[in-house]
């Protein structure tokens, strides 16, 4: 699967109880509805971009306290919620913000993935869409079990899944939590494709070296495969690394990374690397470029 997407890099923490009415100024709002700017390309099997961010401006929501209720979510299902149900978010400031879902889209055909339009009120009161496309036109979002840790240059911590029983994390489409997830690494399915799932943000983003920073810019092509048949290798290109949930097991000489990464010494440039038995022995995804 050839792979391309624009995708954004900062975050909101979400809950839904116990956080106050602050409103942030509009400037940062503004800055958090730039950084959401993606472009999702519409072939998930053939070309579409790869990009730097792990999400849109989001990491996690409280599952209980919401206008509705207390939420359950069930694979990417929210019980409870509804168009009008009101929440709270939290930016990565700490500052708060007021959510609301405009609406529940439920699955398409043959897929469990539902998605929600999500939006967030302004200073001046007036609401604008969470998730925005390249375009500026409002995309969906897809609430995944969880949050994710937005450090960069974090090793062991950045760019990590973290399990949080009482939280949830909406997904921006077009990023790479939702973008792998279309994909169909669908984390809720099994724990071996919450590891894939995880697996692809790492890919996803060039993050070599597991410690959240992203190592590719917006344009570079990847194709993407594991052993488990949800993607296949669909081009004959230059194999590039193997992955796991932590990042790069091994890589070639050919990166979509711009400058050497730091962490190049660890992650050995194997004449090895990309053999398909290695699937057997802790590869969870293999990645090429053109």
């Amino acid at each position: 699967m050839a792979l391309r997407t624009r995708l954004a890099r900062c975050l909101v923490v979400l809950c839904l109880a116990g956080c106050g009415p602050e409103l942030p100024g509009e400037g940062e709002l503004g800055a958090g509805s730039s950084a959401l700017t993606v472009g999702n390309g519409g072939n998930l099997n053939g070309g579409n971009l790869n990009g730097p961010a792990l999400n849109g401006t989001l990491t996690s929501v409280e599952l209980a306290g919401s206008s509705a209720g207390t939420l359950s979510l069930a694979g990417s299902s929210l019980t409870g919620a509804a168009a009008g149900t009101q929440l709270v978010g939290t930016l990565g400031s700490g500052t708060t913000v007021a959510l609301r879902i405009d609406q529940v889209h439920g699955p398409a055909a043959g897929s469990d993935v539902w998605t929600y339009d999500v939006s967030l009120q302004k200073h001046s009161g007036a609401w604008a869409p969470l998730c925005v496309s390249a375009a500026g036109t409002a995309v969906a979002s897809i609430a995944l079990a969880d949050r994710w840790n937005f450090q960069s240059h974090a090793p062991g911590v950045g760019g990590a899944r973290i399990p949080d029983a009482a939280r949830f994390t909406f997904a921006c489409e077009g990023a790479a939590l939702a973008k792998c997830v279309r994909a169909g690494y669908r984390p809720w399915v099994s724990a071996a494709m919450a590891a894939q799932h995880q697996s692809c943000t790492r890919l996803m983003r060039g993050d070599y070296c597991g410690d959240g920073t992203a190592h590719t810019t917006d344009g570079n092509w990847v194709n993407l495969y594991d052993a488990a048949g949800v993607q296949v290798d669909t081009e004959a290109w230059r194999f590039e690394a193997e992955w796991d949930e932590a990042g790069a097991r091994c890589v070639t000489a050919a990166t979509r990374a711009p400058s050497p990464f730091l962490c190049l010494p660890t992650r050995p440039v194997l004449p090895g690397c990309g053999t398909l038995s290695h699937f057997s022995s802790g590869a969870v995804l293999m990645s090429e470029i053109p």
